[in-house]
């Protein structure tokens, strides 16, 4: 249940993004996203993201690209917000240099906060370089449009804080999925675990389902802390098969809605 909340805020965060279409649609492209997204190897799922954007809502690859982009930048910061505080609660590094690191990157966040259009147009001219490499053509339009994309404080406060529930809840579902399972080697020790395996899981190496690149960072955190070897990579494999099959469930069910839902509309259409 924790994890499907996951979705609704995931799905809500893109309404604010976007500003276009409904949340039961954006709910729709989540799961389906998440389900191509853990199904293909090397990250590759990303790539549909802007694909799924203009066939569902028809909105130009330029602004869907920028725009997630824009949210995986969120995610990132957060990421590493909550991986430092959970760092700074346990006994892994000496809390006093995790909380002047954790200051000073709010520090620098609040500064790029504060200078916003500029912070675009630097990120932005590396994503047009990045991209001028695979497709000239979307690069261009991203670098046309990168002057124009204008996102308010509103909209970034209202984001960082659903991006920030949202990694709490994905959080606790890692964490009572591998309690229920029977592994309780500590809060704190499991919460730095999750965040680890959360940035492991960002490699552009994984296999399908993500499995070994998340393990990386969960079993890796347990081993230093003194966790035996298997139970370390039975948590965490036993841990992600669990949600790994929820994010399937999900999947299929919101690729069925949306093909009943588009096939009910073909039918209304040419009965009119």
């Amino acid at each position: 249940m924790l994890y499907f909340f996951c979705y609704l805020l995931r799905a809500i965060r893109l309404s604010i993004v976007f500003s276009n279409g409904k949340f039961f649609e954006w709910l729709q492209f989540t799961g389906i996203f998440q389900l191509i997204n853990r199904l293909a190897p090397f990250r590759l799922g990303e790539i549909a993201s802007p694909v799924l954007i203009k066939s569902i809502f028809k909105i130009n690859y330029a602004e869907s690209i920028m725009k997630i982009i824009f949210i995986r930048i969120i995610d990132l910061i957060l990421l590493i917000i909550l991986s430092l505080f959970f760092l700074g609660i346990s006994d892994f590094i000496n809390p006093l240099i995790v909380i002047i690191v954790l200051i000073t990157f709010i520090l620098t966040f609040l500064f790029m906060y504060s200078r916003k259009h500029s912070f675009y147009t630097f990120f932005f001219g590396i994503t047009v370089k990045a991209l001028s490499l695979f497709n000239d053509k979307i690069s261009q339009k991203i670098q046309n449009r990168s002057s124009i994309f204008k996102i308010s404080r509103v909209i970034i406060t209202k984001l960082l804080t659903v991006t920030f529930f949202e990694k709490l809840l994905l959080f606790s579902s890692f964490l009572f999925t591998a309690h229920s399972l029977g592994f309780t080697f500590g809060i704190s020790k499991m919460l730095v675990a999750i965040s680890m395996s959360n940035f492991t899981d960002l490699l552009p190496i994984n296999s399908i389902g993500n499995f070994g690149t998340f393990e990386l960072g969960w079993v890796g955190v347990l081993r230093i802390s003194g966790v035996g070897f298997q139970e370390s990579v039975e948590s965490a494999l036993l841990s992600h098969f669990f949600i790994f099959n929820f994010t399937l469930i999900i999947g299929i069910v919101c690729t069925i809605s949306k093909f009943v839902i588009y096939e009910n509309k073909s039918n209304k259409t040419e009965n009119l």
